[in-house]
């Protein structure tokens, strides 16, 4: 599935940016499963907590819980600017919890200003693409960052190139932008 209509969002070094995809708060049937830890929603949230501040910026990439009506608890005392790339299982009925985010969107298009000579270009889909789909949008995107396969695909693909920011790769924390930049430079997928 390809985008058609994505938001556009400019971003730069003064502000810390924060990513994650596929937290499915309270989905206890991971648990069941064996796919999670039984604390997993709980270690999310303290991770969110010690982490983001006010100021800063949270986008989830999709499928961001199971519950509406516990998240609506919680939600509240999470910090920062909270953005939802809606997923497969976004289909939240709660109109007061979609207002909780500052925006909600299918797709967005991320310039991150890294410094006063580097912009990255970044587009935020819940789900995976390949390198054709990717360039038939047309845009000068460097990386996809996506979900929806958990760790069912690997935390890099380099031929698309993609991130993959599920929450069983990211050890249950949000990965903030500039680390992840520094990793797609050391893996040599960016300059």
């Amino acid at each position: 599935m390809i985008p058609t209509n994505f938001a556009y969002k400019e971003i730069d070094w003064n502000y810390r940016v924060y990513l994650i995809a596929d937290t499915h708060l309270f989905h206890d049937n991971l648990v069941t499963r064996g796919i999670r830890p039984k604390n997993f929603t709980q270690m999310i949230i303290e991770n969110w907590l010690e982490t983001v501040t006010d100021g800063d910026y949270v986008f989830v990439v999709g499928d961001f819980t199971f519950n509406p009506k516990k998240t609506l608890e919680i939600l509240p005392q999470l910090k920062g600017k909270k953005y939802l790339i809606k997923g497969n299982h976004d289909h939240i009925r709660s109109q007061k919890l979609l207002r909780m985010f500052d925006f909600v969107f299918d797709a967005l298009y991320l310039r991150y200003r890294y410094n006063r000579l580097k912009t990255y270009n970044f587009l935020l889909y819940h789900y995976p693409l390949t390198r054709e789909q990717l360039m038939s949008l047309g845009l000068p995107i460097h990386v996809l960052l996506c979900g929806h396969s958990h760790n069912n695909e690997p935390f890099i693909d380099r031929s698309v190139p993609l991130v993959n920011l599920s929450a069983e790769h990211l050890g249950y924390r949000l990965i903030e932008i500039r680390d992840l930049i520094k990793v797609l430079k050391k893996e040599r997928i960016i300059s």
